[in-house]
């Protein structure tokens, strides 16, 4: 493979894609907050807490503060991978909500259907991200550097070829967006899962918050 066309974005191009990206990125947060305050009530706001945390988790595994971990250089490419990982919180977020509301229309008690949502929602995220992990790592390994032979993944060892021993904006910029999704993912499973969930079971201890309708579920006569 040769480069036919090579060509560098200029600061002031590169500001205003961050700036359009940073507001795009308010505006649907916006949209969000209102859509799973309406839709979800109380375990929407737990949502939109544990998603606030999942991109402090994020952010901060660029800094360097996640022990064992090197500070990696933030690209524009970088927070695009940032938002589609809130993406996935999202969806987290309003799977652990279905699932509440179905048990509770179920006739279930609010106590099992908290355990129970987040249960199912923690399986299912497991069993889709595995996979998604498991490549990122790959890839990272490849455009990282951290080892040479990688002749038993072709496509590896292809982008390997191609991005190792030289620091391109192109291998910076993927190598930002391949850190970014898998950060993103392991904030995810601490916020939306370990620490929703903890949040969710210490509301729930509260009398006036027991109302199943608070949970998207009906009132009990």
């Amino acid at each position: 493979l040769t480069v036919d066309c090579y060509s560098t974005v200029s600061p002031s191009l590169g500001e205003n894609s961050l700036s359009a990206m940073v507001l795009a990125g308010l505006i649907a947060f916006a949209l969000i907050v209102v859509l799973m305050t309406a839709l979800y009530r109380l375990p929407g706001a737990v949502g939109l807490a544990a998603l606030v945390i999942q991109l402090e988790l994020t952010l901060a595994a660029f800094t360097g503060l996640v022990p064992l971990v090197q500070p990696v250089q933030l690209t524009v490419s970088g927070l695009f991978g940032i938002l589609l990982t809130m993406g996935f919180g999202v969806n987290t977020s309003v799977n652990t909500a279905e699932h509440i509301k179905a048990e509770l229309l179920g006739g279930r008690n609010l106590d099992y259907a908290v355990n129970h949502g987040f249960k199912r929602t923690y399986s299912t995220l497991f069993d889709g991200h595995t996979t998604l992990v498991f490549l990122l790592i790959l890839l990272l390994t490849a455009v990282s550097g951290f080892v040479t032979d990688l002749t038993w993944l072709t496509p590896a060892q292809t982008l390997a070829g191609l991005l190792q021993g030289q620091q391109t904006v192109a291998a910076q910029s993927l190598h930002s967006f391949l850190y970014a999704v898998l950060a993103g993912i392991a904030a995810n499973y601490i916020s939306c899962n370990w620490i929703a969930h903890s949040m969710m079971r210490s509301l729930t201890k509260y009398p006036a918050l027991r109302d199943p309708v608070l949970y998207g579920g009906v009132r009990h006569d």
